[in-house]
C-alpha cells in the first residue's frame, strides 16, 4: 500500500519544492513550516472550489465545463507542467466562436508568449550562471498563471456573453427602444 503515499499524498501534501510553472512552490519555500498545513489546504482547495458553481451555472453545457475544469486543474495543481496546459489549449478550438467576446485577446496572448519566452532565460540565470535567484524565475510563472487565469475567465465571460446575445439578440431593445447592456 505504499502506493497511495507515493501518489495521492505526494500530490496533496507537497513534500517536493522543486520549480516549476506552479505556483505552489516558490509559496511553500518562503512560508513559514507552522503555515504549511493551513495553505496547503486553502491551495488545494482552490481547485476544487469553482466546481460547484461552474458546475450550477454550466449544467447544460457539460463539454464547456468539462474544459474549464480541464483547465483551472492545468493552473492550480500543485505539480504542473506545461504540457498540462496543452490539452485545456487544443480543447479550447472548439469554442472559436466564443474568441470574438473574449477581452484583452492580444494582452493574453502576449503574457503567454513571453512567460513561454522568459522562464528558461530566467531558469538559466537563476541555476546554470548563478546570477539570477528564484524570484526571476517565480515572476515568470506568475506571468504565465496569470495569462491562463485571464484566458480562463474570458472564455467564460465569452461563453455566457455568447449565450445572452443567442437568447435576446445582439441588439437588445426595453420598452421598445434600444438598450445597452451591462454588466455588473
Amino acid at each position: 500500500w505504499d502506493f497511495i503515499h507515493a501518489t495521492y499524498s505526494f500530490i496533496l501534501t507537497v513534500p517536493d519544492l522543486t520549480p516549476n510553472v506552479g505556483l505552489f512552490w516558490y509559496m511553500f519555500t518562503e512560508m513559514f513550516e507552522h503555515f504549511r498545513s493551513f495553505f496547503l489546504w486553502v491551495f488545494q482547495l482552490h481547485a476544487v472550489f469553482y466546481t460547484l458553481p461552474l458546475g450550477l451555472r454550466l449544467k447544460d453545457h457539460p463539454m464547456f465545463l468539462s474544459y474549464l475544469l480541464c483547465h483551472i486543474t492545468a493552473v492550480f495543481k500543485s505539480y504542473p507542467t506545461l504540457s498540462d496546459a496543452a490539452l485545456p489549449l487544443a480543447m479550447m478550438m472548439m469554442y472559436r466562436h466564443v474568441f470574438k467576446y473574449i477581452h484583452l485577446r492580444l494582452a493574453i496572448g502576449v503574457m503567454l508568449i513571453a512567460a513561454l519566452l522568459l522562464m528558461p532565460a530566467f531558469w538559466h540565470l537563476w541555476i546554470v550562471a548563478g546570477s539570477g535567484n528564484a524570484n526571476f524565475f517565480y515572476s515568470g510563472t506568475l506571468a504565465y498563471n496569470l495569462a491562463h487565469v485571464l484566458l480562463i475567465s474570458g472564455m467564460v465571460f465569452g461563453f455566457l456573453r455568447r449565450e445572452f446575445d443567442l437568447q435576446h439578440g445582439t441588439n437588445p431593445t426595453l420598452n421598445g427602444k434600444p438598450a445597452k447592456v451591462l454588466l455588473q
